[in-house]
């Protein structure tokens, strides 16, 4: 068994398109052999099975973000290195450049990070960092990848593979509280927390908070819905200091090493940082005045620009805030890092009263309730 490893981590993914099939295999033109036998004598491409870390099989127009490609040959092959795992959907440039040596520099730009593991006939391709939800990438085999005794390919292997944007297919950190970059933070705050956009096993232990020395603080992580944090979906865990933190100090709520997302595969290490105040207890949260546009009017501490069908309603807090609205029957949640509190409501009936109740909760739990009250405009021709 060889186990190769390939350099040049492309971040880029692109979406969805159609596989391409190879184009068929040249004729023969010198009378030697004959066409038939010839094709019949080729290295082929026998299979293609997209497997998760549990070794569970995923649809190649529904994979798991972090795939095992398991290729399947019929014969032993003589190299790994010219197998490509690529960006974006194939096309007839990519199917045009692998007919023949070298590739073009744009192809080789590229080629995704793999680990590759050849054995015999099979070769297993995996990324080295999991692909972007709901982006396509192509698995290229060039027309002149040979089998040990020399026998070429002799046509071109595309196949795309679509990731899933599902949740059971992967998880990565995407939002914390206190917010990524916050500082002044209180020293006493009673919840930090982080958001996933996927599922995550052992959710409990998946968090850690942990001071500018890398040392853990003591304190206690659990599952939280994410509504009751401020974000409206996802997959949202809790951690709660036993004592207060240190002040004017560098903190990192960070995913735990070795927490694994519903695939198998481990959650990418990532942290949101923030930096603590001097202690002391700040003054309740509040609005700060807002400069309305044009096409805004002022409410109260807030500026609104409404039409016959909806309304758009922002104004400015003096910290960060988690806030939860609700106007008339509908209601919501979100998370304002830097106090900025922006609504937008639509599909709404022309000449109707809207009155918006927002409640802000700052970094200690507590809550101050704003009330804005505003009418959608005639109908308009």
């Amino acid at each position: 068994m060889r186990r190769i490893t390939w350099g040049l981590t492309v971040l880029a993914l692109a979406s969805v398109a159609g596989c391409l099939s190879p184009p068929p295999l040249p004729v023969r033109r010198d009378g030697a052999i004959d066409a038939r036998a010839d094709a019949a004598s080729r290295l082929s491409v026998v299979s293609l099975t997209v497997l998760d870390a549990h070794g569970t099989e995923w649809p190649e127009r529904a994979a798991p973000r972090l795939p095992t490609l398991v290729l399947t040959f019929s014969d032993t092959v003589l190299s790994s290195d010219d197998c490509l795992l690529l960006t974006r959907p194939a096309g007839p440039d990519l199917i045009a450049d692998l007919q023949a040596s070298p590739l073009r520099v744009a192809t080789s730009a590229r080629r995704i990070a793999v680990e590759a593991i050849l054995e015999g006939g099979s070769l297993t391709l995996t990324p080295e960092a999991p692909l972007a939800p709901g982006s396509t990438v192509t698995l290229a085999i060039p027309a002149w990848f040979a089998r040990r005794d020399g026998s070429r390919l002799g046509a071109p292997f595309a196949r795309e593979i679509v990731v899933s944007s599902e949740a059971r297919a992967g998880a990565r950190l995407t939002d914390g509280w206190p917010p990524d970059g916050a500082f002044a933070v209180p020293t006493r705050i009673p919840i930090a927390a982080l958001r996933f956009d996927g599922d995550v096993v052992d959710l409990d232990r998946a968090i850690e908070l942990r001071d500018a020395s890398g040392e853990a603080v003591e304190g206690r992580s659990a599952r939280a819905a994410c509504t009751d944090i401020g974000w409206p979906s996802g997959t949202c865990a809790v951690f709660r200091p036993a004592a207060p933190l240190r002040p004017n100090t560098d903190y990192a709520l960070a995913v735990h090493a070795g927490t694994l997302d519903a695939t198998g595969a481990p959650i990418p290490l990532a942290a949101v940082r923030f930096v603590t105040g001097s202690g002391e207890t700040p003054s309740a949260l509040g609005a700060t005045p807002s400069t309305c546009g044009s096409d805004e009017r002022a409410v109260d501490a807030a500026c609104v620009r409404a039409d016959d069908e909806s309304i758009a309603l922002r104004f400015s807090l003096d910290a960060a805030a988690r806030i939860a609205w609700q106007a008339g029957s509908r209601v919501g949640t979100s998370v304002a890092p830097r106090g900025d509190v922006r609504l937008v409501l639509d599909h709404l009936a022309a000449s109707v009263d809207f009155t918006v109740s927002i409640v802000a909760t700052d970094y200690f739990g507590l809550e101050i309730a704003f009330a804005f009250m505003t009418t959608t405009s005639e109908p308009l021709m």
